[in-house]
């Protein structure tokens, strides 16, 4: 029954049209429920840029809104208690994101409204400036190349813990964590990780 009712939703998502600025069309990429919402993920694509977008759907009242993100930036998300959470990284080898001007980096969002409830800013100043963040729980693993850190940081964007890293930690995805410590699956390369401990003294 719950199937049948998510083929439903993910149908009526996809009915409701809407225009990117990149493209004329974008297939859904990913999609979860949250009654009585329904949020589908996109990508825009045009020379060599690209952008996330995400469709958000109350289908008891079938009002529909899109959260834009920016140029060239790449998105993750989960739904939890009504709201949208998503988190970002760049796309090493593009034109690069916004410089100059805070980036989000952490977001959560009411479904209701698609307004702001919590994030985490960074500004960098150079157009290839990279980064990659992950979260888990109440988590957040942020690689941050300008400054040359990898950091376990609270959801209200305190330090836990930090080190020092380099282009091989954009692959580093949070998993777990302790009070001091966390546990990252780092990338050995195509089709394999590891499991890591990191930041334990």
């Amino acid at each position: 029954m719950n199937r049948k009712r998510h083929r439903i939703w993910l149908s009526m998502l996809l009915a409701t049209s809407f225009v990117l600025p990149f493209t004329a069309s974008a297939p859904v990429q990913a999609a979860q429920f949250q009654y009585p919402y329904v949020v589908g993920k996109m990508s825009g694509l045009s020379l060599a840029q690209s952008r996330d977008y995400y469709k958000v759907l109350n289908v008891s009242t079938k009002k529909l809104y899109i959260l834009r993100f920016p140029q060239n930036v790449k998105t993750a998300f989960v739904t939890k208690d009504n709201r949208l959470v998503v988190n970002t990284s760049s796309i090493p080898g593009t034109l690069g994101g916004p410089v100059n001007e805070p980036q989000t980096i952490y977001g959560e969002y009411l479904m209701e409204t698609g307004k702001v409830s919590k994030q985490i800013q960074r500004t960098f100043t150079q157009p290839d400036s990279n980064w990659s963040s992950s979260d888990f729980g109440n988590r957040l693993l942020l690689t941050d190349l300008e400054r040359g850190t990898q950091s376990l940081l609270t959801q209200g964007d305190q330090v836990i813990a930090e080190r020092t890293t380099d282009r091989n930690g954009l692959g580093d995805r949070l998993v777990g964590y302790s009070q001091t410590g966390a546990w990252v699956l780092t990338s050995l390369g195509k089709q394999s990780a590891q499991l890591m401990s990191i930041f334990e003294s």
